[in-house]
């Protein structure tokens, strides 16, 4: 199968259920097959919406790197699938516009994902075949295009790690293809000491911070090889405990479940903050936050503080979209083994800080999950807030208490899933330095003991990222939303 061959036409790519090529069936297929876990219809969909995704980008990329000779002789439908595309992104017209702008400039703007970085080609294609001959639009797709070669099969997803020799064959022929035309445009200087393409006339040669550039590595496939590393570094066991520190521990024990502050204002007529006010007034987040490292202090102020600790697999059930992807549970094949190695697991106890970024690969100290790819800002009035999702105690949750915090109503112990941590014995002549270190490592082995037990209950199911790209918290200044309905993430990929 050679690169040339693999290309889904335009008209094709924005149909709600296109008929895929054979070829392209098989390929995912087979990508099925090669994973490293087993056969689900999670996982099949998220390989699918990859494989449809950037091959549909490479064809779109194809299109664009044709010659200006041919902008001319675009059939209508040709024209009108560029407009579908379009019309059919996740994204708000407002975003895409500002994007197009950013690329007019010379800038980036923050597109990095193939769900950004196809419609903004398709919005810059449409714009060429009305003008051109205007040098901003050609500078702005080469540029496009050029960001457009490092993206492509290039997402933290459970599908880059089935990329082979079909994948990178095309990635090698259009990287080829876009510094052969950044060269022949004219519109651009080459450094080879940084693998930098410098826009002539944008920025002052002599602030080279005020300069637009595409930089591309010496390596094509290097940024597969990144959000391949990055994938596994996402990736977590089904049963790792998160917790959730409170002060209100009480009230959510009563309710018998966790949740976030619109479904709590609408069931109770209260709100409790789970965790911060921010500067401006507002809650610090509408939803709650977790963490995989056990804190026995912070967040946890007041005589009704305690902490709920819950399986991943649990949060995701009811809230599958954070760290802007969409995650599942999937199990390991047996003859992967090899690859549970990768998989980090935080069975610590200690400071969990303050305001960590949620964004893939980290380690997770401060964790945010949401029902819906399409919610909006993490930090909102209660009015705006997302509809969010609640978390049902119980089961394969956890209450962890120190012995040092006021005792619960017996009536809502949730014993036996209640751990009283009890602090380490205290002997004559020991230093309070050294009781501290005794109770840190009770505590931590408490912890570990726990986390062991959780992961141990779903041994060989994984939580995995199936695609990332897919939220939007866009909200216009005005605090109104210009968003048309969006398909949901089976429709998106």
């Amino acid at each position: 199968m050679s690169a040339e061959t693999l290309s889904i036409p335009l008209a094709e790519m924005t149909q709600p259920s296109p008929e895929l090529p054979d070829w392209l069936n098989h390929r995912i297929e087979q990508a099925v097959e090669d994973s490293d876990f087993i056969a689900s219809p999670e996982l099949r969909e998220g390989i699918a919406g990859f494989y449809k995704a950037h091959y549909g980008l490479a064809s779109l990329m194809e299109v664009s790197l044709g010659s200006d000779e041919s902008l001319t002789a675009e059939m209508a439908e040709d024209r009108t699938a560029l407009q579908q595309l379009i019309d059919t992104s996740q994204f708000s017209k407002h975003t895409l516009e500002k994007s197009f702008t950013d690329a007019m400039q010379g800038g980036y703007a923050n597109y990095s994902y193939v769900q950004q970085i196809t419609p903004l080609l398709a919005r810059i294609r449409l714009a060429r075949l009305e003008a051109p001959a205007d040098i901003a639009l050609r500078r702005a797709e080469l540029m496009t295009l050029a960001k457009a070669s490092t993206a492509l099969f290039a997402e933290a997803s459970v599908g880059v790690t089935t990329v082979s020799t079909p994948e990178s064959d095309l990635v090698a022929s259009i990287r080829k293809q876009v510094e052969q035309k950044l060269e022949a445009s004219g519109l651009f200087t080459y450094k080879p000491d940084s693998g930098s393409w410098i826009a002539k006339d944008l920025g002052d040669p002599q602030y080279p911070q005020t300069q637009r550039s595409v930089h591309l590595t010496e390596d094509p496939f290097y940024s597969i090889n990144r959000n391949i590393s990055t994938f596994w570094s996402d990736c977590r066991n089904a049963g790792q405990l998160l917790f959730h520190n409170t002060g209100h521990l009480h009230d959510v024990v009563t309710n018998g479940k966790l949740m976030p502050r619109r479904m709590q204002q609408e069931q109770y007529g209260k709100t409790n903050i789970q965790t911060a006010d921010s500067l401006d007034g507002h809650v610090h987040s509408p939803t709650p936050h977790w963490s995989e490292q056990y804190d026995q202090r912070t967040y946890r102020a007041g005589a009704d503080a305690g902490t709920i600790a819950m399986p991943l697999w649990k949060i995701i059930q009811a809230a599958p979209y954070a760290r802007d992807a969409q995650y599942g549970v999937v199990t390991l094949k047996p003859d992967s083994s090899y690859a549970a190695g990768m998989v980090p697991v935080n069975n610590k106890a200690g400071s969990i800080g303050f305001g960590g970024e949620d964004i893939q690969g980290r380690s997770g100290m401060d964790r945010t999950f949401y029902a819906s790819p399409y919610d909006v800002s993490a930090e909102a009035p209660i009015d705006k807030a997302p509809d969010g999702y609640s978390l049902p105690l119980g089961g394969d949750s956890y209450l962890v208490r120190l012995a040092t915090d006021e005792p619960l109503d017996a009536t809502i112990s949730m014993s036996p899933h209640t751990i009283q941590i009890r602090p380490y014995e205290d002997e004559p002549g020991t230093s309070r330095a050294a009781w501290n270190e005794r109770q840190r490592r009770l505590v931590g082995n408490a912890i570990k003991s726990l986390q062991a037990t959780s992961i141990q209950a779903r041994a060989g199911e994984y939580v995995v990222p199936l695609r990332t790209g897919v939220m939007n918290f866009y909200v216009p200044d005005d605090g109104s939303s210009d968003d048309k309905p969006r398909a949901s993430f089976t429709k998106l990929s």
